[in-house]
């Protein structure tokens, strides 16, 4: 699968086995413990794809979460039961000047390229 969507079920089982063993290396590991974990997610961020992020933060027990360019996922997780529940901070970072947004169809050859590139190295 390309997307969470395709299968949320199996997307959010693997998001936390793949916590799981992160809070186990960390537990072994103190320059792991100490240095943390930087979680980038799939960008998707409206209904679902907003509920998958709530769950990846829980999974990962996360501390802060970085929101960029985005006010309306910012004030919606800012305003989260969840959020506030784990204690989570919820920070706005702006785009950095230059960056150009790409349309859903490019982010999926795009993401389809490093998938294929992972599995069967550059063409």
């Amino acid at each position: 699968h390309t997307s969470p969507a395709k299968n949320k079920e199996i997307y959010t089982r693997i998001c936390a086995k793949l916590a799981d063993a992160v809070q186990k290396r960390c537990q072994r590991n103190a320059s792991a413990r100490h240095s943390g974990v930087i979680i980038n997610t799939s960008g998707w961020i409206d209904g679902v794809g907003q509920e998958l992020l709530l769950r990846i933060a829980k999974s990962f027990k996360a501390d802060v979460v970085l929101v960029i360019d985005h006010e309306k996922l910012l004030s919606d997780l800012k305003n989260s039961e969840e959020m506030k529940e784990m204690g989570t901070t919820v920070i706005k970072l702006d785009k950095s000047g230059g960056v150009v947004s790409r349309n859903a169809d490019r982010r999926s050859d795009l993401r389809a390229a490093r998938i294929r590139s992972y599995f069967y190295g550059r063409w």
